[in-house]
């Protein structure tokens, strides 16, 4: 083991103190992504198709959007990051996953910075490896184009890293660095209201900031608080025009009317189970078990008990203790960024798992995506206690370390071994399905949110569908839906079902003397021809007058 963190620490040392290491860092993380680019169309999913849509709609001036249609929550700061990628790709998979690339490299660049500004080089190298091999968590939050909650706290993560660069001999600069930490705090919480923990936690850091460097120099703090504010309302600016201009009033979610812990016993499972790990930082997320990344049960609970030493033991315990020693010794002030930087975080672990446990609805292993606001400071927080950790025991710090990286080095080995990695369809049997409507010359269908918009980025919106919740009193595209409905007046149309998803078709099937019906509000529907395409059941239908 010795010999090993010896070789692995060298390696590390020369690559971080290289004058390229940036590029290093980017050719390292297209080719880590290389999968995802060239499997990016069969890989995209209902949300990321929904995203798609919205996108194009916005490119062809057609109900054009601030917000994925109703979901007044969501933003479209993600698209802005394809832009670069459009003149060569259109609006596509592989444009989707290069702009989430650029994301994740400016993620990688701000966090090993303000490792380096407010910690020290140490923590950067260690830092730098840690973003180099994302978490499996990360890894798939920045490679799916799936409603901005990973390019919202990167974004947070753009107002934290300003926090940190007002200095007392700046001048005015901080006046810039002011309004730069309002503007990116609003536009992160327009990318994803999810972020809005990020905000409770990080203005007040940013009044502690202030009044911890300037005292009470009233002049200096109301300028600077002036000047944050002017920064909030030019970052609110999309979130107000969003709500001004809509294509359709927003619904989604609006039926929620539960009241917060109601599912407090299953979130707080989900969270123990899958949450500690995804934040800790290890590769062992739900997720990758549909890319392949299996681990048999005693490594699994070793990763699971690694991931539990790692987050409470080293970084909430271990710095604590290091921290509340340095007070005492008065080897750290109150006023240092380190202890400042502490508090932000742990107040935001709380917070957002807090918030998960809380939640008005039922998450299942896929809702720890709600944790991201505090994953993405995991690489600084893990690499920061590791190094505090060799001022105990160098030996023990390298093992920790060593052993980090070798288990997520080795999951992501055997993950990208494994066919399902190259397999995996987001949607599975969409194109067998396309191919059945287009062979029965179906240009109209009712479908699920899975399927539906596969169907319309599939055939170039040649083919429209309408999905599930449309008919279930929720509305996320009226304009399309209308025209499903419009058009099912006047030709054949299909119902397609996901078997054993709810709401299904079948449960509004009728009979009579002509034999079955789909009956649903907007209609009557005869059913003609039924048959089973992958996973879909497909009713091809007309209307009865």
């Amino acid at each position: 083991m010795k010999y090993l963190t010896s070789i692995f620490f060298s390696i590390t040392d020369s690559i971080y103190l290289s004058k390229f290491r940036w590029l290093i860092f980017t050719l390292f993380t297209l080719l880590f992504r290389l999968p995802y680019y060239l499997f990016s169309e069969k890989r995209m999913h209902g949300d990321e198709a929904f995203l798609w849509l919205s996108n194009q709609n916005n490119l062809d001036g057609y109900d054009v959007t601030l917000h994925p249609f109703n979901h007044d929550y969501l933003g479209m700061t993600d698209f802005l990051f394809t832009i670069p990628f459009l003149p060569f790709f259109g609006n596509s998979g592989i444009a989707n996953q290069l702009g989430l690339t650029l994301v994740y490299l400016l993620s990688a660049f701000l966090l090993v910075s303000i490792s380096e500004n407010v910690f020290s080089k140490s923590v950067g190298k260690l830092t730098f490896f840690l973003t180099l091999l994302p978490s499996s968590f990360i890894m798939i939050m920045s490679a799916t184009y799936h409603g901005g909650h990973f390019t919202a706290s990167v974004i947070g993560l753009m107002a934290i890293y300003f926090i940190f660069q007002i200095d007392s001999q700046k001048g005015n600069r901080n006046y810039l660095y002011s309004i730069l930490v309002g503007f990116f705090f609003l536009l992160s919480y327009y990318t994803s209201h999810l972020n809005v923990l990020m905000l409770l936690v990080g203005f007040p850091i940013f009044f502690y900031q202030l009044v911890s460097i300037f005292k009470f120099n009233l002049k200096v703090l109301s300028g600077l608080i002036l000047a944050l504010a002017f920064g909030c309302i030019f970052g609110y600016v999309p979130e107000i025009l969003g709500k001004i201009y809509r294509v359709v009033e927003p619904t989604h979610n609006k039926d929620v009317t539960v009241p917060g812990f109601m599912f407090a016993q299953n979130n707080l499972f989900v969270l123990l189970k899958y949450g500690i790990e995804s934040i800790s930082g290890i590769l062992s997320h739900p997720y990758m078990r549909y890319y392949g990344f299996q681990v048999n049960k005693n490594l699994g609970l070793f990763i699971k008990i690694f991931a539990y030493i790692n987050l409470l033991g080293f970084v909430v315990g271990f710095l604590t203790f290091r921290l509340v020693k340095g007070l005492k010794d008065k080897t750290i002030k109150i006023s240092d960024n380190r202890l400042i930087f502490f508090i932000f975080y742990v107040i935001l672990l709380g917070g957002n798992c807090l918030a998960l446990v809380a939640i008005s609805k039922n998450v299942d292993d896929f809702g720890i995506r709600y944790l991201m606001p505090v994953a993405i400071f995991s690489p600084i927080m893990v690499a920061w206690a590791w190094t505090e950790l060799a001022s105990i025991s160098l030996i023990l710090q390298r093992i920790v370390v060593t052993v980090f990286f070798l288990l997520t080095l080795g999951g992501y080995i055997t993950g990208y071994t494994k066919p399902a990695l190259y397999t995996f369809e987001g949607s599975p049997g969409s194109k067998e399905v396309y191919a059945y409507f287009e062979e029965k010359k179906i240009h109209f269908s009712f479908s699920n949110h899975w399927l539906a918009y596969n169907l319309i980025k599939l055939s170039g919106q040649k083919h429209l569908s309408s999905p599930a919740i449309e008919l279930m009193g929720g509305m996320n595209y009226p304009g399309l839906h209308k025209k499903v409905l419009d058009a099912s007046k006047k030709e054949k149309i299909a119902f397609a079902q996901m078997i054993g998803v709810i709401p299904a078709w079948f449960d509004f099937i009728k009979k009579d003397n002509l034999g079955q019906y789909i009956d649903i509000p907007e209609g009557k529907y005869r059913i003609l021809e039924e048959s089973q395409i992958d996973r879909w059941k497909i009713y091809i239908v007309e209307s009865i007058p």
